[in-house]
């Protein structure tokens, strides 16, 4: 069995719950290091909100008949792509069987959206000495489709895999597909346009920045790439946070397998919803990392994996989020987080719910990366060991 830090074991994991619920956990010591790449908040800014408004042009997904319940339901899945095992399970199985365990999590949202980490082509080249290049057959956007994905993050370090061509044929292909995507583009413009989608009569914007790579792999000027924090993407955020109620920004950061964020991270999250995020959704680390709320608005570190075709040894199971934000007022009314298995090597590559016994290892573990971010947050976990609810 694999955990996230083997030296946290909990005898038992109810008793601690009701205890640790009203003290804080002592500071665990915090083994982060700075992420260069990080951003500063802008100090100034020469762009028109207005004009950047206007420029807002990525399609808008009308979700109609949606249940009137108080609440919508956002959910977000981790690093995904179709890839060696999943390819083989695909092959054997066919091309939705290895998601279609999950499909009823996925059908429990008004809304879902997941990190396409790949490429998606018939063909093509890597442009440089990668030593992972991701491409994936246009058919696995009807999987997608097939899950009830909504939107897909794309600013990543693998969607440029391929160069400018690569980016153009990944484009073209979620434009057939009807699905919806931010973060990649031909142009800084293309790159941090947000996608809008209506749920109901509630507009929300989804952004999608890259931390990780070279500077000539991100969208700045005329360089094709993935989305990128520049002062334009500020510019962005702020005058979109004036057209609709929500905003979500996905960010693609952090270390790999590395269970705690940094304390650049943390900032960054500060300065992104200073600057108009209500929701921040990471992912890159490939394990689950910790999740706080600031403010009232929810930061969710990593995701970890979704669909990842490798075998890693470093495999741990992973998180799926579900954001519940009050219809009415649009403040956040509380995160559930829920595993779903990511140990590939073990189980294959077909992604279901974990057992019950894997499922309590997983909640010890995610309280304690919770309660180091912030010692009072208020945390549970049902009966069944089926969710982790953390409210504000």
């Amino acid at each position: 069995m694999n955990y996230f830090f083997d030296k946290y074991k909990l005898t038992i994991f109810a008793a601690v719950i009701l205890i640790v619920s009203f003290l804080p956990v002592i500071a665990q010591e915090n083994n982060s290091t700075s992420q260069e790449q990080l951003s500063n908040e802008p100090t100034s800014n020469n762009q028109s909100d207005n004009s950047t408004a206007n420029q807002v042009t990525n399609q808008i997904t009308n979700q109609t008949n949606l249940p009137q319940n108080d609440e919508i339901r956002l959910l977000f899945a981790g690093d995904t792509h179709f890839l060696w095992g999943v390819k083989d399970q695909q092959n054997r199985k066919g091309i939705f069987s290895p998601l279609a365990k999950i499909k009823p999590l996925f059908d429990s949202a008004d809304y879902r959206v997941i990190n396409l980490e790949t490429v998606i082509s018939a063909e093509g080249k890597s442009i440089n000495n990668k030593t992972y290049v991701f491409r994936s057959e246009p058919e696995n956007l009807n999987a997608l489709r097939q899950l009830g994905v909504n939107t897909v993050f794309l600013a990543n370090n693998h969607t440029i895999d391929l160069g400018a061509e690569g980016i153009k044929q990944t484009i073209q292909e979620m434009k057939k597909s009807g699905i919806g995507f931010t973060g990649l583009g031909l142009t800084e413009a293309e790159a941090i346009t947000p996608h809008i989608a209506e749920i109901g009569n509630i507009k929300i914007a989804f952004y999608s920045v890259n931390l990780i790579g070279s500077k000539d792999t991100f969208a700045i000027g005329n360089q094709p790439g993935t989305g990128y924090i520049t002062p334009g993407f500020y510019a962005s955020l702020k005058a979109v946070k004036r057209l609709v109620n929500y905003v979500v920004v996905g960010v693609h950061w952090g270390k790999e397998y590395e269970v705690f964020s940094t304390d650049d991270q943390r900032d960054l999250a500060r300065t992104l919803l200073r600057n108009g995020a209500d929701a921040i959704i990471g992912h890159h680390s490939h394990v689950p990392q910790g999740v706080e709320i600031i403010d009232g608005k929810p930061v969710i570190y990593s995701l970890g994996n979704f669909l990842f075709g490798s075998a890693n040894y470093q495999q741990t199971d992973n998180l799926i989020a579900v954001i519940q934000v009050n219809r009415k007022t649009m403040k956040l009314s509380g995160i559930e987080l829920m595993p779903v298995t990511g140990q590939f090597r073990k189980t294959g590559y077909v992604l279901d719910i974990p057992s019950i016994e894997d499922r309590s290892l997983f909640f010890e573990e995610m309280f304690l990366m919770c309660r180091k971010l912030n010692p009072y947050q208020k945390i549970t976990v049902d009966d069944r060991m089926a969710k982790m609810v953390i409210q504000p």
